[in-house]
């Protein structure tokens, strides 16, 4: 079963999606790195555009969490 906004808000076939947010993770690893200790975050926010619009903007955060480690996020 696919997902209604398939194809148009983010790529429809799964190796694409997957290389896309593979790319915008590593870019925003690179290009996008803020220094922070898991204590200090209180709150992060990711948009949910498209991920041709805003992809890099949340794969920041998403990296963010990556980096900081298993914190527990509620």
């Amino acid at each position: 079963v696919q997902a209604h906004l398939a194809g148009s808000w983010y790529k429809g076939d799964t190796q694409s999606l997957d290389r896309e947010l593979e790319q915008h993770l590593q870019q925003a690893q690179k290009k996008l790195t803020v220094p922070v200790s898991a204590d200090n975050i209180k709150a992060l926010i990711s948009p949910h555009a498209g991920y041709f619009y805003s992809g890099l903007c949340a794969a920041s955060v998403y990296q963010t969490l990556l980096e900081v480690g298993s914190g527990s996020i509620n």
